[in-house]
């Protein structure tokens, strides 16, 4: 029987870099549809590196993005275009949250959701508590198997 593949824990700098990268990178944030194909590329880099759990490809991308990306694209402050930009970008994080709470939702509310919230902070610990139960039950049944054939 195959094994599951190890699960990979990105340690707090993975993480950080991860976040830092996703929010000055992500195609989103980008109108021309040049720049987003270039940036989905980059990001789909951020991503690998993020889930082997790579911290020094993660900060070897770091590098690259600010090298590429003298400009921010962020207009400056107390302009007309700043104040567009702004009404664009909060415009986009409440659809992404809207979209996120949906989703979230949705995943609550199925039976896997429901689940994984007998141990939020946890889930591995999850696997443990139902292997633990399975094991019991099958050495009961087993027990009383035993018991009625009169082998045991």
């Amino acid at each position: 029987m195959p094994q599951a593949p190890q699960r990979i824990r990105p340690d707090k700098e993975a993480q950080r870099l991860y976040r830092d990268l996703a929010r000055r990178a992500h195609p989103d944030l980008a109108q021309d549809p040049a720049e987003q194909e270039r940036r989905g590329g980059f990001i789909a880099r951020v991503n690998e590196a993020y889930a082997r759990g790579d911290v020094l490809a993660l900060a070897a991308l770091a590098e690259e993005w600010a090298g590429e990306t003298d400009d921010t694209g962020v207009p400056a402050e107390g302009t007309p275009e700043r104040v567009a930009w702004l009404r664009q970008r909060l415009d986009w994080l409440t659809a992404r949250l809207n979209r996120i709470e949906a989703a979230r939702a949705e995943l609550v509310d199925s039976p896997m959701g429901q689940l994984l919230m007998l141990l939020p902070d946890d889930p591995d610990a999850l696997l443990e508590v139902l292997a633990e139960q399975l094991l019991e039950s099958v050495s009961t049944r087993q027990a009383e198997l035993d018991r009625l054939v009169g082998t045991g």
